[in-house]
């Protein structure tokens, strides 16, 4: 029995084309004025908590600031500093 139901699954999946996905990747926009790393690690946020932690996943994120903008998230930028510089509780 379990040789047919593991012949059977490998049957199933030759059946199928497998695909390639692209990593990926994570990205956060940066808009203070205090120097940050260029990548963050989730892992770290954890160190100052907790030691010897074993993490089983790691989320690792680049990190854009202002003076590394590009054309499109120039305008993105510019838009997060006025609302931050003019917009007022109301």
């Amino acid at each position: 029995m379990f040789y047919s139901v593991r012949h059977l699954s490998k049957k199933v999946v030759e059946c199928y084309n497998t695909i390639q996905i692209p990593k990926p990747e994570f990205y956060i926009a940066y808009i203070g004025t205090e120097k940050i790393d260029e990548e963050l690690c989730l892992s770290k946020a954890f160190d100052m908590f907790h030691d010897n932690l074993d993490f089983t996943l790691e989320l690792r994120v680049k990190v854009i600031a202002g003076a590394s903008m590009n054309a499109t998230l120039g305008g993105y930028f510019d838009m997060i500093y006025f609302m931050k510089n003019n917009v007022v509780d109301v």
